[in-house]
Parts: structure tokens; sequence; C-alpha cells
């Protein structure tokens, strides 16, 4: 039977009034873990876009996971994301909520889901980062594998407490997990902008770790992830959507892909989370 939730009225975020289904997901699914304007949804472009051209993937909307009148645009809006090599979603948040199918050999391959960065971290309400939505908890408490991709950056968030918080909202965020058979890879989104890490032109994902864990702001999450004896392996990644830049002809942001080796890494290690034991496409 499918869940509808209809988020409660007195919330603040934009998933508000928006009814969802969550029986949609009915396949491994990997959820894009971050505030607002992290990257999250370019990050899925990015990732889609590479599976469709190297591995012949099929990437589409799940049609059935909204049944609000905009999810139609969100449709119309990815869709066009995926036809235009150059185009960015930007700063519209017309594709800032929802749900799409991977199929690989025309088989579902997993599910990846993109909601509000403000139903993860909120910086505007910190009230609304003491509970979760009514669908991330159905969600979470499917028992589907899950992979859980978390977004950091350079300079994330704007003060140390923020960034303390937000290291909060991800360990409580981790405790609905069951990592005897999720996965939680931490994902150093925009890595472009930290060229302190580079070597010879590539970050290593122990570069990342190390950045991530000598962060005094994210003390207590690394010490929650240690102390959590069933998170055996976590991935490391950089990742780099691409350089972004105003186009004069047609007065819209558009956007240069970067390099393949950032979402082919973070594509082998979904595959790994998803199907442990399967064939592996790369």
């Amino acid at each position: 039977m499918n869940n509808i939730d209809n988020l409660p009225s007195n919330d603040n975020s934009s998933s508000n009034h928006i009814p969802i289904n969550t029986g949609a997901i009915d396949s491994p699914f990997v959820v894009f873990f971050g505030p607002m304007e992290s990257g999250k949804t370019v990050g899925l472009i990015r990732l889609a876009k590479f599976l469709e051209i190297n591995i012949n993937a099929s990437v589409k909307v799940n049609e059935s996971f909204r049944y609000d009148n905009n999810y139609q645009k969100v449709i119309e809006s990815f869709q066009a994301a995926m036809a235009d090599p150059s185009s960015t979603p930007g700063r519209t948040q017309q594709m800032n909520f929802l749900l799409t199918d991977i199929y690989v050999k025309t088989k579902k391959w997993a599910q990846f889901l993109e909601a509000p960065g403000e139903d993860f971290f909120s910086q505007t309400a910190p009230e609304m980062n003491t509970r979760w939505k009514p669908y991330l908890n159905q969600i979470m408490a499917m028992n589907r594998r899950k992979t859980i991709i978390v977004f950091f950056e350079k300079n994330m968030l704007t003060t140390p407490a923020q960034r303390q918080a937000y290291a909060q909202r991800v360990i409580s965020f981790i405790n609905l997990c069951d990592f005897k058979k999720d996965k939680l890879i931490l994902l150093y989104n925009k890595v472009d902008n930290s060229p302190e890490i580079f070597m010879n032109g590539r970050v290593s994902s122990e570069a990342i770790k190390q950045n991530l864990i000598q962060n005094p702001d994210y003390k207590a999450l690394f010490q929650a992830i240690k102390n959590n004896r069933f998170i055996k392996k976590i991935g490391y990644l950089p990742f780099s959507s691409g350089a972004f830049y105003h186009d004069a002809n047609t007065n819209k942001e558009s956007m240069t892909m970067g390099n393949d080796n950032y979402p082919k890494a973070l594509w082998h290690q979904i595959e790994q989370a998803i199907r442990p034991k399967k064939w592996w496409i790369f």
C-alpha cells in the first residue's frame, strides 16, 4: 500500500503541502543529503548525464512520487537539463524535490531521491533541525538498501556553529540507517574551489578524508561514526559537476561538464553499496 505524506502546514520549508507517495520507492535508493545550495541538484544532473552517456542507462523522473500540479514542471525541467549538456537548474528551485529511476539494460537498478535542502538542514529556522519530515522517517524505515550521500564543501555554511549543527543533523540522519546493509558516502563537492588539496592534478580519497576529519566543526560526527561498530567502510569522494559561467547570448547560467572521473567514482561507490554481490558495470 502506498503512503501519501501530506506534510504539516506549520512547516516553513519548500516541501510544505506537497502530497508525496513514498510507495513509489520500490528499489535500492540513494539519498542526496545536504543544505540548500550545496550542489545536490546539479550533482544529480551531472551523475545522470554521465550514466546515460557512458553506460547507456536511462534516467527518468518517477511520475508517481508527487501528486501536486507543479511536479509536471519538475519533470519538464529535468528533461530539459538532461537534453542540453550545458544546462544547469541554477537557482530556479524547480528541480529541488524529485525521485528518479535508473534503468540499466531495461532493469530498474536504483532510485535517486533529491529532496529540498531545508528538509535536511535549515539555516534560517533552527527549530526545524530537531525533527524529520514524516516522509523522510517513512522512507528511512523501509527495508531497502540505502546509500546516503552527504554533501560537504569548502567553507560550507557561514559559521562554525552552523557547521557543528549540520554535523549533529547528519548524525541524527545516519542513526536512521541500518549499516548492516546501508552505506555512507561523504562527498566533498565543488572541489575545484580547494586547489590546496590537489596533487598532480588530482584529489585522493585520503585527502578528502583528512580534510573532513581534521575540521574541528565535524568532530562530533566522526566520533559518532567511530562509535557505530556497524559502519565498516565509508566512501570519501571528491566531486565537481563542472565550471559555471554566464552565457551572454541566452542570459542564463550555463555549465561546462567537469572531469568524468568524479561521477564515475561516485557511481562505482553506489554500485558497491546497492548491489554488493552482483556484477558491477565498471
